[in-house]
């Protein structure tokens, strides 16, 4: 068909869509693509400028009259919101979202059930049976929709910077890609990365956050290292490798200097039993997915964006990660979890 043919026939089906039902549009919808090679959500849009535009004919007012219909304000359709209607509910999400250091709302879901009692008791307020009811039924897409504009209004403007130097070529060559992603099934395996501290420039000393994530339980330490020193880091690793509630089997890291050096890739190499010492691809971030992650949800949430440059704030900051902090992160938030791969065809 040509695209005169597909515009003629587009106009004789538009005025038949807009007079039908959920069902019909689907059927409409089919028969438009299949007759005319089109893609389905091309198929929407055109039928809906034609719609707007008012228009059953065609003719050289098109464009105009949809622009002046889309100035009138278009009323809501479909089903009444259930959620933005009770205001009791939206504080109760509100106020444990903001509690809970703003998590995504995947996590919020599943953290709702569990805060819910200690919100009623601490604030004082008792949700009625229907708010209960609907907040047991709410899911993470409705979430969004409903702190959409407190998100945007409480939006972080500045952002962190990236302080990473490379490494040289052949201290790289040392250190083995890591290519078994999916073969972790026990604890022991982490991954690491630094955070900087450093507000809007890297120029200067300030305090870099070094976390660990482990990659089989989401177990997560962090600490506090002082511009970012080779030394600092391979002391804040073993202080780490001391609390954690499992053995360091092997340790995953970016290419940067504070990782990729001698003196702890001979850590590693000569520790009993070897510590398994891999690094991720350059400038690929999917490869430390785990940790990534976290520098934002358990990191920026809790320390921002600001500038920390004063070294008298090291014991607060030791004092911050080894105490509340690592309790509360790892016993007290949700997770998001991979439970399994399904391949279907060549798309897994």
């Amino acid at each position: 068909m040509s695209k005169q043919e597909k515009y003629a026939y587009l106009l004789a089906i538009a005025q038949r869509y807009a007079g039908s039902g959920r069902v019909e549009k689907g059927r409409i919808l089919d028969e438009y693509c299949r007759t005319t090679q089109t893609g389905r959500k091309h198929a929407i849009k055109r039928l809906r400028f034609i719609k707007r535009a008012d228009v059953l004919v065609s003719g050289t007012g098109v464009a105009a009259q949809a622009h002046a219909n889309s100035a009138v304000p278009k009323a809501r359709t479909g089903r009444p919101p259930r959620y933005a209607a009770d205001p009791v509910l939206f504080a109760a999400i509100h106020a444990i979202w903001e509690s809970a250091k703003r998590p995504c709302s995947k996590r919020l879901v599943a953290l709702l059930p569990v805060w819910l009692p200690h919100y009623e008791k601490d604030c004082g307020v008792l949700l009625p049976r229907a708010s209960r009811a609907l907040l047991k039924s709410i899911s993470a897409a409705s979430i969004d929709r409903l702190l959409a504009a407190t998100r945007k209004a409480q939006a972080e403007k500045a952002r962190g910077l990236s302080g990473t130097t490379p490494a040289s070529e052949w201290l790289r060559s040392l250190v083995p890609v890591r290519t078994h992603h999916h073969s972790v099934d026990r604890p022991g395996s982490v991954e690491g990365d630094t955070v900087a501290h450093c507000g809007g420039s890297i120029a200067g000393e300030f305090f870099w956050t070094l976390t660990v994530t482990d990659i089989y339980s989401a177990w997560t330490e962090c600490a506090g290292v002082w511009s970012k020193l080779a030394t600092g880091i391979k002391a804040a690793i073993i202080s780490m490798q001391a609390r954690l509630p499992f053995a360091l089997c092997s340790f995953d890291s970016d290419n940067g200097t504070e990782f990729i050096n001698h003196g702890l890739h001979l850590y590693f190499a000569n520790h009993r039993p070897v510590i398994e010492f891999t690094r991720s691809r350059p400038y690929e971030k999917n490869d430390q997915a785990y940790v990534e992650q976290k520098n934002n949800s358990v990191v920026r949430q809790f320390l921002g964006y600001g500038r920390l440059d004063n070294p008298a704030l090291e014991d607060r900051l030791t004092t911050f990660f080894t105490g509340c902090w690592r309790d509360y992160v790892n016993f007290f938030l949700p997770t998001l979890k991979l439970l399994r791969k399904e391949t279907v065809g060549c798309k897994t």
